[in-house]
């Protein structure tokens, strides 16, 4: 079990930014509807936890 390839590079990219501090202006980032409190609140009530 592990992180997919494209979770792996985010978590690096992350890790470098704050290495680096080469954070992205906050209006250039993507955000979803959704928090990740309320994806994970989901995912732990549909017993879904693969």
């Amino acid at each position: 079990m592990g992180f997919s390839n494209e979770a792996a590079e985010s978590f690096a990219n992350m890790t470098a930014a704050t290495l680096d501090e080469t954070f992205p202006a906050l209006n250039s980032t993507e955000r979803g509807m959704t928090s990740l409190h309320d994806y994970l609140l989901q995912l732990v009530r549909s017993g879904d936890l693969k």
